[in-house]
């Protein structure tokens, strides 16, 4: 069963199938391992060390909030906050700097060449919003600019999402709710399948 929706605590993977589609990322990766567009709708490598982004203008947080560059540099910075003890920031050690260059646009300069950065981005880096994080548990109340938004957390029986109508990409998604049950018997989740 899920038990903690921060993506800086990548915990257990079932917290993760849930709070994947609450939050969204700047790249994922298609069915054939390419790179596609996410918060992030283009990209150009300056140099080996420097990634130049471009980003969605059409994006909101759950709460409302816009999301702009500074969401992104809050995350990293948030990531490598020592007293939040983040795991995912292990993913990221070769980041040097995140720095918006505007509200759509940001440039991430690496502390070397990184062959695997745009894949890791991909895999292991959910954005956040600053004043969700430090006004609400994000472990228990998430808030991201993904498809779902949580609607309901009833422990040790199932979470349900929503469909956000404010999701950056058009006519997604395609489900109104999608609910996960968390079924630890298995017996039960035998029966509950049959």
């Amino acid at each position: 069963k899920p038990v903690n929706m921060d993506p800086a605590f990548a915990e257990l993977y079932s917290s993760m199938q849930v709070y994947q589609n609450i939050f969204s990322k700047l790249v994922y990766t298609d069915a054939n391992f390419q790179i596609i567009p996410g918060l992030a709708k283009a990209w150009t490598q300056a140099d080996p060390v420097t990634w130049d982004f471009e980003l969605v203008d059409n994006a909101v947080f759950h709460n409302d909030e816009p999301f702009t560059s500074a969401d992104v540099a809050f995350t990293f910075e948030r990531l490598f906050d020592p007293q939040i003890g983040a795991p995912n920031a292990v993913f990221f050690g070769a980041v040097d700097k995140v720095e918006p260059q505007g509200d759509y646009k940001l440039r991430i300069t690496l502390k070397h060449p990184w062959g695997s950065f745009l894949a890791d981005l991909a895999s292991a880096l959910e954005i956040v919003n600053e004043k969700a994080v430090t006004t609400l548990d994000p472990r228990l109340e998430p808030v991201g600019t993904g498809p779902f938004k949580l609607t309901e957390w009833v422990k040790d029986d199932h979470i349900a999402l929503d469909r956000w109508d404010k999701y950056f990409a058009p006519e997604r998604p395609y489900l109104d709710r999608v609910i996960f049950k968390a079924i630890s018997d298995d017996t039960v989740r035998l029966t509950g399948l049959q």
